[in-house]
């Protein structure tokens, strides 16, 4: 069983009945969340049929409805959100490598209980921090941050979120002064991928890994 696996099943059995007593349950993005769909058993999926289903992206909405399930076409604030990172720190999380961040953002500050599952590799990893803005401001962005790239995937034109910004990836040293820095450069940047749990006043947060 790879590591994906072993942390969706350490989930499950550390956290799946509290997470599944909530009425609005929000599914974060990325790999290790879509196995964690991927790997529910039957008597998961039919609990969750009756509750409330948040989506913070398009492929995760697709994993969720091959399990038969519902999302709702309308946001609500959840209770609690399942959600993996792309790299962990001791006090700032980096997200956003699919390029989903701005809704996942949104549904860490709104939700009771935020789940991280988390596999080992990505402890300290060095990432480069995902941000959104507007497509004819990248030259802007990207002479304010050296470096940075407008993500393109090969593709002409480039990569752009769910909800029509320009996705770029942008180098760091120090991740708090690229924080900081990123943070100071609103509305510019319309989001990025630093999350920072006391900033977003996370109620609740518990890690769930694969050691």
């Amino acid at each position: 069983m790879g590591s994906k696996e072993d942390v969706a099943k350490n989930f499950r059995e550390r956290f799946g009945e509290d997470f599944l007593r909530n009425e609005i349950i929000a599914f974060g993005s990325g790999t290790t969340v879509g196995k964690v769909i991927e790997l529910m058993p039957p008597w998961a999926v039919e609990e969750l049929s009756k509750k409330t289903i948040v989506s913070t992206s398009r492929d995760t909405s697709y994993a969720l409805e091959r399990k038969g399930l519902t999302v709702s076409s309308v946001w609500k604030k959840p209770d609690a959100i399942v959600d993996g990172a792309d790299s962990v720190f001791e006090d700032l999380i980096i997200k956003g490598g699919g390029g989903a961040l701005l809704r996942e953002k949104i549904a860490w500050r709104l939700a009771d209980v935020v789940y991280v599952v988390i596999t080992k590799e990505k402890r300290n990893r060095y990432f480069n921090v995902p941000a959104l803005c507007l497509p004819d401001l990248v030259p802007i962005v990207q002479r304010a941050f050296p470096g940075a790239r407008i993500r393109s995937g090969g593709k002409i034109p480039p990569v752009i979120s769910d909800e029509g910004f320009a996705i770029l990836d942008i180098p760091r040293k120090d991740l708090r002064e690229t924080y900081e820095k990123l943070e100071g450069y609103r509305p510019v940047i319309i989001e990025h991928g630093i999350f920072d749990p006391k900033k977003l006043e996370i109620r609740k947060m518990e890690m769930v890994t694969d050691f």
